[in-house]
Protein backbone atom coordinates (compact mmCIF):
# COMPACT_ATOMS: atom_id res chain seq x y z
CA UNK A 1 0.00 0.00 0.00
CA UNK A 2 1.36 3.40 -1.01
CA UNK A 3 2.09 5.90 1.71
CA UNK A 4 0.18 9.14 1.97
CA UNK A 5 3.40 11.07 1.32
CA UNK A 6 4.13 9.11 -1.88
CA UNK A 7 0.64 9.70 -3.23
CA UNK A 8 0.86 13.41 -2.40
CA UNK A 9 4.16 13.92 -4.23
CA UNK A 10 2.96 12.05 -7.32
CA UNK A 11 -0.20 14.16 -7.33
CA UNK A 12 1.87 17.35 -7.03
CA UNK A 13 4.17 16.32 -9.92
CA UNK A 14 1.13 15.55 -12.09
CA UNK A 15 -0.39 18.95 -11.36
CA UNK A 16 2.89 20.69 -12.11
CA UNK A 17 3.18 18.89 -15.45
CA UNK A 18 -0.39 19.88 -16.32
CA UNK A 19 0.34 23.54 -15.57
CA UNK A 20 3.39 23.42 -17.86
CA UNK A 21 1.31 21.90 -20.66
CA UNK A 22 -1.43 24.49 -20.26
CA UNK A 23 1.10 27.33 -20.37
CA UNK A 24 2.68 25.89 -23.51
CA UNK A 25 -0.74 25.48 -25.14
CA UNK A 26 -1.69 29.05 -24.19
CA UNK A 27 1.53 30.46 -25.65
CA UNK A 28 0.93 28.55 -28.87
CA UNK A 29 -2.59 29.91 -29.21
CA UNK A 30 -1.90 33.49 -28.25
CA UNK A 31 1.51 33.95 -29.91
CA UNK A 32 3.65 36.82 -28.69
CA UNK A 33 2.52 40.26 -27.60
CA UNK A 34 4.51 43.48 -27.75
CA UNK A 35 3.92 47.02 -26.62
CA UNK A 36 4.99 49.65 -29.14
CA UNK A 37 5.02 53.43 -29.44
CA UNK A 38 4.00 56.10 -31.89
CA UNK A 39 4.14 59.88 -32.10
CA UNK A 40 3.04 62.33 -34.83
CA UNK A 41 5.55 61.89 -37.65
CA UNK A 42 3.46 61.88 -40.82
CA UNK A 43 3.66 60.07 -43.24
CA UNK A 44 5.56 57.53 -41.12
CA UNK A 45 3.45 57.59 -37.94
CA UNK A 46 0.12 59.32 -37.38
CA UNK A 47 -3.47 58.82 -36.25
CA UNK A 48 -5.65 57.99 -39.23
CA UNK A 49 -9.21 59.18 -39.87
CA UNK A 50 -10.52 55.83 -38.61
CA UNK A 51 -8.89 56.42 -35.23
CA UNK A 52 -6.24 53.77 -35.86
CA UNK A 53 -2.51 54.44 -35.73
CA UNK A 54 -1.06 54.20 -39.22
CA UNK A 55 1.78 55.44 -41.43
CA UNK A 56 4.58 53.80 -43.39
CA UNK A 57 6.64 52.73 -40.36
CA UNK A 58 3.56 51.61 -38.42
CA UNK A 59 2.07 49.66 -41.33
CA UNK A 60 5.39 47.90 -41.94
CA UNK A 61 5.72 47.02 -38.24
CA UNK A 62 2.13 45.70 -38.20
CA UNK A 63 2.75 43.61 -41.32
CA UNK A 64 5.97 42.14 -39.96
CA UNK A 65 4.40 41.44 -36.55
CA UNK A 66 1.43 39.70 -38.18
CA UNK A 67 3.77 37.56 -40.27
CA UNK A 68 5.68 36.71 -37.08
CA UNK A 69 2.40 35.84 -35.29
CA UNK A 70 2.78 38.67 -32.79
CA UNK A 71 0.15 41.06 -31.44
CA UNK A 72 0.95 44.77 -31.06
CA UNK A 73 -0.46 47.44 -28.74
CA UNK A 74 0.45 51.07 -29.44
CA UNK A 75 0.86 53.94 -26.95
CA UNK A 76 1.33 57.61 -27.84
CA UNK A 77 4.58 58.55 -26.08
CA UNK A 78 7.22 61.24 -26.83
CA UNK A 79 10.29 59.71 -28.46
CA UNK A 80 12.78 60.64 -25.75
CA UNK A 81 10.65 59.05 -23.03
CA UNK A 82 10.01 56.03 -25.25
CA UNK A 83 13.74 55.36 -25.46
CA UNK A 84 14.00 55.36 -21.68
CA UNK A 85 11.05 52.95 -21.47
CA UNK A 86 12.68 50.62 -24.00
CA UNK A 87 15.81 50.77 -21.84
CA UNK A 88 13.94 49.46 -18.77
CA UNK A 89 11.68 47.07 -20.68
CA UNK A 90 8.31 48.80 -20.23
CA UNK A 91 8.18 49.20 -24.03
CA UNK A 92 9.13 46.34 -26.31
CA UNK A 93 9.56 47.72 -29.83
CA UNK A 94 9.72 51.00 -31.73
CA UNK A 95 9.85 51.71 -35.44
CA UNK A 96 11.71 54.43 -37.33
CA UNK A 97 14.87 54.15 -35.23
CA UNK A 98 18.45 54.95 -36.16
CA UNK A 99 21.17 52.74 -34.71
CA UNK A 100 23.69 54.49 -32.45
CA UNK A 101 26.32 53.16 -30.01
CA UNK A 102 24.35 54.63 -27.10
CA UNK A 103 21.12 52.91 -28.12
CA UNK A 104 22.90 49.60 -28.71
CA UNK A 105 23.60 49.49 -24.97
CA UNK A 106 19.92 48.86 -24.21
CA UNK A 107 18.32 47.85 -27.50
CA UNK A 108 18.49 45.17 -30.18
CA UNK A 109 17.98 46.18 -33.81
CA UNK A 110 16.31 44.44 -36.72
CA UNK A 111 17.80 44.36 -40.17
CA UNK A 112 17.29 47.81 -41.76
CA UNK A 113 14.02 48.34 -43.61
CA UNK A 114 14.54 51.81 -45.17
CA UNK A 115 17.07 54.62 -45.39
CA UNK A 116 16.68 58.24 -44.32
CA UNK A 117 17.89 61.71 -45.19
CA UNK A 118 17.34 64.88 -43.19
CA UNK A 119 16.52 68.26 -44.71
CA UNK A 120 17.41 71.72 -43.43
CA UNK A 121 14.64 74.32 -43.46
CA UNK A 122 14.88 78.04 -42.88
CA UNK A 123 12.84 81.17 -43.42
CA UNK A 124 12.59 82.37 -47.01
CA UNK A 125 14.08 85.77 -46.17
CA UNK A 126 17.14 84.12 -44.58
CA UNK A 127 17.99 81.81 -47.48
CA UNK A 128 21.20 83.68 -48.29
CA UNK A 129 22.03 84.74 -44.74
CA UNK A 130 23.90 81.58 -43.78
CA UNK A 131 26.42 80.11 -46.22
CA UNK A 132 27.02 76.38 -45.94
CA UNK A 133 27.18 73.22 -48.05
CA UNK A 134 27.40 70.65 -45.24
CA UNK A 135 26.32 70.14 -41.66
CA UNK A 136 29.85 70.87 -40.47
CA UNK A 137 29.82 74.20 -42.28
CA UNK A 138 26.37 74.98 -40.83
CA UNK A 139 27.75 74.35 -37.34
CA UNK A 140 30.48 76.94 -37.95
CA UNK A 141 27.92 79.69 -38.67
CA UNK A 142 25.99 81.67 -36.07
CA UNK A 143 22.72 79.93 -37.00
CA UNK A 144 20.61 78.72 -34.10
CA UNK A 145 19.74 75.12 -35.00
CA UNK A 146 16.38 73.62 -34.03
CA UNK A 147 16.03 69.89 -33.40
CA UNK A 148 13.68 67.45 -31.65
CA UNK A 149 14.71 66.22 -28.21
CA UNK A 150 15.86 62.61 -28.38
CA UNK A 151 16.22 62.48 -32.17
CA UNK A 152 19.53 61.66 -33.81
CA UNK A 153 20.59 63.08 -37.16
CA UNK A 154 23.47 60.86 -38.25
CA UNK A 155 27.09 60.27 -37.28
CA UNK A 156 28.32 63.70 -38.42
CA UNK A 157 25.70 65.37 -36.23
CA UNK A 158 26.59 63.21 -33.21
CA UNK A 159 30.26 64.14 -33.55
CA UNK A 160 29.50 67.84 -33.86
CA UNK A 161 27.09 67.70 -30.93
CA UNK A 162 29.65 65.88 -28.77
CA UNK A 163 32.28 68.48 -29.65
CA UNK A 164 29.78 71.31 -28.94
CA UNK A 165 30.67 72.64 -32.37
CA UNK A 166 27.39 74.43 -33.16
CA UNK A 167 28.29 78.10 -32.68
CA UNK A 168 24.68 79.23 -32.60
CA UNK A 169 23.71 76.39 -30.31
CA UNK A 170 21.28 73.49 -30.54
CA UNK A 171 17.72 74.21 -29.43
CA UNK A 172 15.52 71.21 -28.61
CA UNK A 173 11.74 70.90 -28.71
CA UNK A 174 9.36 67.96 -28.24
CA UNK A 175 8.12 67.64 -31.84
CA UNK A 176 8.71 68.70 -35.44
CA UNK A 177 5.57 70.82 -35.30
CA UNK A 178 7.14 72.83 -32.47
CA UNK A 179 10.31 73.20 -34.54
CA UNK A 180 8.34 74.97 -37.27
CA UNK A 181 6.61 77.18 -34.69
CA UNK A 182 9.98 78.25 -33.29
CA UNK A 183 11.29 78.86 -36.80
CA UNK A 184 8.25 80.99 -37.64
CA UNK A 185 8.64 82.97 -34.39
CA UNK A 186 12.37 83.54 -35.08
CA UNK A 187 13.46 81.61 -31.99
CA UNK A 188 15.72 79.50 -34.23
CA UNK A 189 17.24 80.15 -37.65
CA UNK A 190 17.20 76.67 -39.19
CA UNK A 191 15.59 73.35 -38.29
CA UNK A 192 16.59 69.76 -39.03
CA UNK A 193 13.69 67.61 -40.21
CA UNK A 194 12.84 64.60 -42.38
CA UNK A 195 11.67 66.06 -45.74
CA UNK A 196 8.37 64.16 -46.09
CA UNK A 197 7.46 65.06 -42.50
CA UNK A 198 8.29 68.70 -43.28
CA UNK A 199 6.10 68.61 -46.38
CA UNK A 200 3.17 67.30 -44.34
CA UNK A 201 3.55 69.95 -41.62
CA UNK A 202 4.01 72.84 -44.06
CA UNK A 203 0.87 71.79 -45.95
CA UNK A 204 -1.14 72.25 -42.74
CA UNK A 205 0.17 75.77 -42.05
CA UNK A 206 -1.31 79.02 -43.35
CA UNK A 207 2.18 80.57 -43.71
CA UNK A 208 3.68 77.78 -45.85
CA UNK A 209 5.29 80.27 -48.22
CA UNK A 210 7.58 81.53 -45.43
CA UNK A 211 9.66 78.35 -45.36
CA UNK A 212 12.21 77.01 -47.80
CA UNK A 213 14.34 73.90 -47.91
CA UNK A 214 18.09 74.35 -48.23
CA UNK A 215 19.82 72.36 -50.97
CA UNK A 216 22.06 70.62 -48.40
CA UNK A 217 20.80 67.21 -47.25
CA UNK A 218 22.09 65.09 -44.35
CA UNK A 219 22.43 61.35 -44.95
CA UNK A 220 21.56 59.69 -41.64
CA UNK A 221 21.82 56.11 -42.89
CA UNK A 222 19.58 53.13 -42.26
CA UNK A 223 16.36 52.89 -40.24
CA UNK A 224 15.46 49.91 -38.03
CA UNK A 225 12.92 48.41 -35.68
CA UNK A 226 14.37 48.81 -32.18
CA UNK A 227 13.67 46.19 -29.46
CA UNK A 228 14.22 46.33 -25.71
CA UNK A 229 17.01 44.04 -24.50
CA UNK A 230 15.16 43.80 -21.19
CA UNK A 231 11.93 42.38 -22.58
CA UNK A 232 12.69 40.94 -26.04
CA UNK A 233 15.02 38.01 -26.63
CA UNK A 234 17.43 37.88 -29.57
CA UNK A 235 15.54 34.93 -31.08
CA UNK A 236 12.38 37.06 -31.24
CA UNK A 237 14.27 39.73 -33.20
CA UNK A 238 15.45 36.97 -35.56
CA UNK A 239 11.82 35.94 -36.07
CA UNK A 240 10.96 39.54 -36.98
CA UNK A 241 13.88 39.64 -39.42
CA UNK A 242 12.70 36.46 -41.13
CA UNK A 243 9.17 37.86 -41.27
CA UNK A 244 10.48 41.10 -42.81
CA UNK A 245 12.21 39.09 -45.55
CA UNK A 246 9.02 37.15 -46.24
CA UNK A 247 6.87 40.26 -46.71
CA UNK A 248 9.54 41.66 -49.05
CA UNK A 249 9.42 38.50 -51.17
CA UNK A 250 5.62 38.45 -51.18
CA UNK A 251 5.36 42.05 -52.43
CA UNK A 252 3.53 43.32 -49.34
CA UNK A 253 6.53 45.45 -48.35
CA UNK A 254 6.57 47.25 -51.71
CA UNK A 255 2.80 47.72 -51.63
CA UNK A 256 3.11 49.56 -48.31
CA UNK A 257 5.89 51.79 -49.69
CA UNK A 258 3.80 52.57 -52.78
CA UNK A 259 0.80 53.47 -50.61
CA UNK A 260 2.69 56.46 -49.16
CA UNK A 261 5.17 57.48 -51.84
CA UNK A 262 3.38 56.87 -55.17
Amino acid sequence: MQSVHSTYYRWRRACFAMVIMLCAWSAGVQGCGMKSVWEPFEPYQFMGESGQVTGLDIDLLKAVAKEADCQLVFDHIPWKRAQSMIGIGSLDVASGASKTPEREKYARFSTPYRSEKIAIYLRQEDLNKFRFTSLTELASTSARVGMVHGYTYGEEFIQLQTQKAFRGGLHSVLSDEHSFKRLANRHVDVILIEPFVAKSIIASRSDAERFVRHETMIDTGQIYFMFSKKSVQAKSVDQFNHALERIKKSGEYQNILDKYFN
